[in-house]
């Protein structure tokens, strides 16, 4: 099938990239800036390879195999630290490490007596992100094998990969996580070409028992004050503000942390990176820098749903990818996900890969 893309939706990473450029030469620290561009500018080179190598192909089966086993590898990772893992590296690191050290990095001792896992990612909430990411595409993946394995044997692999995955997201205690993964499922079902009535009770279904679950986990998290969520509004304000005092070219990209540490209250504690990439941009490269990346995430995000074609070969793959790019695209409102390669930058690929399915630019 062939469709039209706007070239101005596949010009804006270009754009977007230039002034991240500009940005970098009224940055306050210019080597955090340097090597935030670098990260960028990978970021955008996956894109157009996606959307130039891997999307003028009929299919991208062995870029997502390698994806697959990567993120495999991540899940098996998260899960060994939740039955044992973890354990051991507090032991270890309670009995020979710390008593010899003279000071601890800010928030390392929480970090090492936490029970939330976080596989190969550095940060629990990474291991989410990722989840939402890839968890989709492989489902899609393993159910469009149909020339490798049997009906049966692909749901089996479906349901170990859901049901690990799963486990992995729960054990991360990602709260923000947890609430995406139920967006997506419900994008999910009111995709499908069922009966409006049962498409609904489904829906219902879902809210119900995945909010009076979110509801009984973290029940003693929202008694004490939802700490984590009082800190993102307190990083968001820091944004608002910076981006106000130089709405031109702001801070300069991943330059966050600098402009956070002058205004944060005492009792705060220190962040790096905003936990929002779209104020984030607002913050580091000014209002230009923030509308040129949220239009296209959000444009492009939206225009890949044209891609899915209902009824032709390699739709559940499309799906599954154009789910996780939702995934990712919302939990940017919280997170961090542009800033970590593994994340940002195969979501780049990925976007590029269904904008470039038959594309024919207008």
């Amino acid at each position: 099938f062939t469709r039209s893309v706007p070239k101005r939706l596949l010009v804006l990473p270009v754009i977007w990239l230039g002034w991240e450029a500009l940005a970098v030469t009224n940055s306050v620290s210019p080597d955090v800036s340097g090597q935030t561009f670098i990260h960028f500018a990978c970021a955008v080179g996956c894109f157009y390879l996606g959307l130039f190598c891997l999307g003028r192909r009929s299919s991208g089966n062995a870029f997502f195999v390698f994806v697959i086993l990567g993120f495999t590898g991540v899940v098996v990772s998260a899960l060994e630290q939740h039955f044992g893992g973890l354990d051991s590296t507090r032991k270890y690191w309670m009995t020979y490490v710390y008593p010899t050290l003279q000071e601890i990095p800010p928030g390392f001792y929480k970090k090492m007596t936490s029970t939330r896992v976080f596989g190969t990612m550095f940060y629990p909430n990474a291991l989410a992100g990722a989840i939402l990411l890839l968890l989709p595409m492989t489902l899609g993946v393993l159910w469009s094998a149909k020339g490798m394995f049997t009906r049966g044997a692909r749901m089996f692999l479906m349901g170990v990969y859901f049901t690990l995955a799963l486990g992995a997201l729960f054990w991360s205690g990602s709260k923000a996580g947890w609430l995406m993964f139920l967006m997506q499922g419900i994008v999910f079902v009111l995709m499908r070409p069922i009966h409006r009535k049962v498409k609904w009770a489904i829906v219902t279904c879902v809210l119900i028992v995945g909010l009076t679950g979110f509801a009984m986990k973290y029940k003693t998290f929202f008694e004490k004050g939802a700490t984590s969520v009082v800190a993102r509004f307190d990083y968001w304000q820091a944004a608002i503000a910076t981006a106000k005092d130089k709405p031109l070219l702001g801070n300069g990209p991943g330059t966050f942390g600098k402009a956070y540490e002058l205004r944060k209250r005492p009792e705060s504690e220190m962040a790096q990176l905003a936990h929002n990439d779209y104020l984030q941009q607002a913050s580091d490269s000014g209002v230009p820098g923030f509308l040129f990346f949220s239009v296209f995430v959000i444009w492009g995000v939206m225009r890949c749903a044209r891609a899915i074609a209902p009824g032709t070969e390699g739709e559940w793959v499309r799906l599954g990818v154009w789910l996780g790019l939702i995934g990712w695209a919302a939990q940017s409102f919280v997170e961090f996900g542009l800033y970590i390669p593994a994340i940002g930058w195969v979501a780049f690929a990925f976007m590029g890969w269904l904008l470039g399915r038959g594309v024919k630019v207008t």
